[in-house]
């Protein structure tokens, strides 16, 4: 499968969701580049969307069943958990 993010978009993008699951939220994050742009978004079941939008139009669109699997997918790892202060 054809990998929309970059590994770090990827890796701030799974930090993210796993600093919200400390809140019960779940993201919904959209990053524009001119014309385009891309959105993430994780949905009520825990699968995470990620596509991209060029001249208006939907262009791709990547799935992951959760966010376990968009991790696996990009080869990223759970971040260190940190101690809220």
């Amino acid at each position: 499968m054809t990998q929309i993010l970059t590994r770090p978009q990827a890796n701030a993008v799974y930090s993210a969701m796993c600093t919200l699951n400390n809140v019960g939220a779940r993201l919904s994050a959209r990053r524009s580049i001119g014309t385009e742009w891309f959105s993430v978004l994780e949905d009520d079941s825990g699968m995470v969307v990620v596509w991209t939008v060029a001249d208006g139009r939907p262009d791709q669109v990547e799935r992951h069943a959760s966010q376990s699997d968009f991790a696996a997918a990009y080869g990223l790892q759970a971040p260190e958990a940190r101690p809220w202060n």
